[in-house]
């Protein structure tokens, strides 16, 4: 025989609403300028106008300007929303910005953690700096490496003169090639226990100053503010 529904009262159920918690950002003044520095290089990069990139954002041209002159006190949750897949990332901030022109923000709260007092900010060595750092953190003599580099000789891994090298360690020239950069690395820091693999190309790219599809490298002094 069926049952009735009143055989069998449903019991009511009582749920706590509880308010989405909010994301809290630490802004800064020099964080928000870090922020303006970066919309900056992008538009540059892109080639775009500041009403190209309002339309592009679908956000009014008055505020884009704010964001791009750091007219601002703190971002707009739904304005880094707008502006975040539009944004190239940074590489590295020094006195150059380096950006990756194949990599932009999906997440907006990365793009927000770049206008924080969080954001670690990280200088490109070049390539005399990164020989330095390399040799000091490996505790590596001079004879360490002219031993080492005679070896690789030997066995045809390297053909670099200790000569060279200590050309290419002092600074006396600029026509490193990236066959003698993967040479060096080899030679000083073969496990990458000093520095990554990317910061010796960072380091590389920082001595020829490069403008590539990949990374392009803007001076922070040459970006000045929006574009009609």
């Amino acid at each position: 025989m069926l049952t009735t529904a009143t055989e069998y009262p449903v019991k009511s159920q009582i749920f706590l609403f509880e308010p989405l918690e909010e994301k809290h950002f630490n802004y800064t003044a020099e964080g928000i300028k870090r922020l303006s520095i970066l919309i900056q290089a992008t538009l540059k990069a892109r080639k775009w106008s500041l009403r190209t990139f309002a339309k592009q954002a679908d956000i009014a041209p008055s505020t884009a300007s704010k964001y791009i002159n750091a007219k601002i006190t703190k971002p707009e949750d739904k304005i880094l929303k707008a502006i975040a897949p539009l944004i190239y990332k940074p590489v590295s901030f020094a006195d150059k910005i380096y950006i990756d022109k194949n990599s932009t923000y999906s997440d907006w709260t990365e793009l927000a953690y770049v206008a924080t007092k969080d954001f670690f900010q990280e200088n490109i060595m070049n390539l005399q700096e990164i020989i330095e750092s390399t040799i000091t953190k490996n505790n590596l003599s001079e004879s360490d490496i002219e031993t080492e580099l005679l070896s690789m000789v030997q066995n045809k891994t390297a053909s670099m003169t200790i000569n060279r090298f200590m050309q290419i360690q002092k600074g006396l020239v600029n026509d490193v090639t990236e066959d003698e950069l993967r040479q060096i690395r080899v030679l000083l820091d073969i496990d990458e226990e000093a520095h990554t693999e990317s910061e010796w190309i960072m380091a590389f790219l920082e001595q020829k100053n490069p403008s590539s599809n990949q990374r392009q490298g803007f001076k922070i002094d040459e970006l000045d503010g929006a574009k009609n």
